[in-house]
């Protein structure tokens, strides 16, 4: 954002922040309630507007917590779907959300959607749910949860952003006070001590929470049917995420991107759009690639179109430096004992 209009938009931000802050105080003096469930809940969330990996983290959390069964609870962000509803593995993006739909198809676990997460909380506590995550939950102050992991971007930190529309935090950055955890992503590689130390001094400010950095991996591109895109593929690129800058630099280091087609976050694609990416990159020879959130949605309208033509898909996970993973893991399996 250009430093002058962050400026001029300070003062909306400053009036957005009474409003959030208020809130706030009125769920911890108790004047508004919040239901904390008896199985545990983990909630995985941001300050800021999107793109810090929370469902990658949610996910990370379904493979490394060895409590069964779990439960997902989302908001369901793009369905056109309202009310509290149990995610169909077979369904669409459009009745439950691109993201949950992704949660239900890659995992054995029960998902629920509802813009109040407390009916989604009672829904997996009825079906005997033993861990119960709520993700993009930290502003969902409805529903207490027992720890709160709350992500930021290592390149767009929290501490050095500032609220909405002057920035793109959702509340200032004294609602970090609630997490339990502060873990920065998509860090480099090469992350130094000294820029840890660094990152830890400036978010102690804020918070007393545990401060954990972690990088992204992505996996092996695979299409529909299981095939691997072999090496220096040309690409036609097909997004809609909040965030493509570490997925552009990684796919250029091994294949040759010809055309990148970057669409808003939870983009609900049409038809007409899918044919016109297949006739370009029939044209270009090119392998028809999206992210696993956007297969998703762009899947079933291929199968329409086209459904032998292979639809190409990266998936991605978070990395943690094993002393930091041990941290983390052990906090909250010690909800389980």
């Amino acid at each position: 954002m250009n430093p002058a209009l962050k400026i001029l938009l300070r003062p909306l931000g400053m009036l957005y922040d009474l409003i959030t802050t208020a809130r706030n105080r009125a769920f911890d003096e108790g004047r508004l309630e919040s239901y904390q469930s008896k199985v545990p809940s983990i909630a995985i969330g941001n300050l800021s507007m999107g793109g810090t990996g929370k469902t990658p983290f949610t996910e990370f959390l379904i493979q490394n917590l060895d409590i069964d069964p779990k439960a997902v609870v989302s908001r369901g962000y793009g369905r056109k779907s309202r009310g509290l509803l149990e995610v169909d593995p077979n369904g669409s993006a459009e009745d439950f959300g691109d993201e949950a739909l992704q949660i239900a198809q890659k995992f054995p676990v029960r998902v629920w959607v509802s813009e109040k997460r407390k009916a989604g909380v009672l829904a997996a506590e009825e079906a005997g749910a033993k861990l119960i995550l709520l993700d993009d939950a930290f502003q969902h102050r409805y529903v207490k949860a027992h720890r709160y992991l709350m992500l930021s971007r290592f390149d767009q930190p929290f501490f050095n952003d500032y609220v909405v529309p002057a920035g793109y935090l959702r509340e200032s950055r004294k609602g970090a006070e609630r997490a339990d955890f502060i873990i920065f992503t998509k860090c480099p590689a090469n992350l130094n001590a000294s820029l840890r130390q660094r990152y830890m001094q400036a978010t102690a400010r804020y918070t007393k929470a545990q401060v954990l950095f972690s990088e992204l991996k992505y996996g092996k591109i695979r299409d529909q049917f299981g095939n691997e895109l072999e090496k220096g593929k040309a690409l036609h690129l097909i997004t809609g995420i909040a965030d493509t800058k570490a997925m552009i630099e990684y796919l250029e280091m091994e294949y040759s991107i010809l055309k990148n087609n970057s669409y808003r976050d939870h983009h609900a694609f049409r038809e007409t759009e899918l044919k016109s990416h297949l006739a370009e990159a029939k044209k270009a020879k090119a392998a028809l690639l999206c992210t696993d959130k956007d297969r998703v949605k762009l899947g079933p309208l291929l199968d329409k179109i086209e459904a032998d033509y292979p639809l190409y898909s990266l998936p991605v996970e978070h990395v943690f430096k094993p002393a930091d993973q041990s941290r983390l893991l052990s906090d909250l399996k010690s909800l389980f004992s």
